[in-house]
């Protein structure tokens, strides 16, 4: 399988947990269904990329998520669930911002699933692997949406 450069360091991190307890699985739980929800957030920008070189970067962003699921779903209680579908949203706009908002948000969610957990753990480090990764793509879609602003401003 060729997984992303996340995925790999997310898969290092889940063979290091000694103890796959409850709290080993409510973790990935999270995990997964937050990410499906940013998946599903990303997918919807990237059917209305407005541009090649900004889909092909959404095309890469949404890889990295679905890596990051894989590696989390075979530890899913009652295994994988039905996977959040992307909205018809037919707006590059709008569904940038949703995007940026669903991502934003997500990161702060997590960043509470890290805070909770022991330092130096390697369930937090898991849940900081994926945070880390939701603020790189939310710095993308937010440099995105700002090249946009300029680009309308200066018309």
């Amino acid at each position: 399988m060729n997984r992303t450069e996340s995925a790999s360091k997310l898969q290092q991190i889940t063979e290091r947990v000694e103890i796959r307890d409850a709290s080993f699985h409510a973790v990935c739980a999270v995990l997964v269904q937050v990410l499906s929800r940013v998946l599903a957030a990303e997918t919807t920008v990237w059917a209305t990329a407005i541009s090649l070189a900004h889909k092909q970067k959404l095309d890469e962003m949404c890889r990295e998520v679905r890596g990051l699921i894989d590696v989390l779903t075979p530890f899913v209680p009652g295994g994988p669930h039905m996977p959040v579908r992307p909205a018809a949203e037919k707006s590059w706009w709008y569904s940038l911002s949703e995007a940026t908002h669903v991502v934003e948000e997500s990161a702060e969610q997590l960043s509470a699933v890290v805070a909770r957990q022991e330092k130096r753990a390697n369930l937090r480090n898991m849940a900081a692997r994926v945070v880390s990764v939701l603020r790189d793509h939310y710095n993308i879609l937010i440099a995105e949406s700002q090249l946009w602003l300029d680009d309308f401003s200066d018309k």
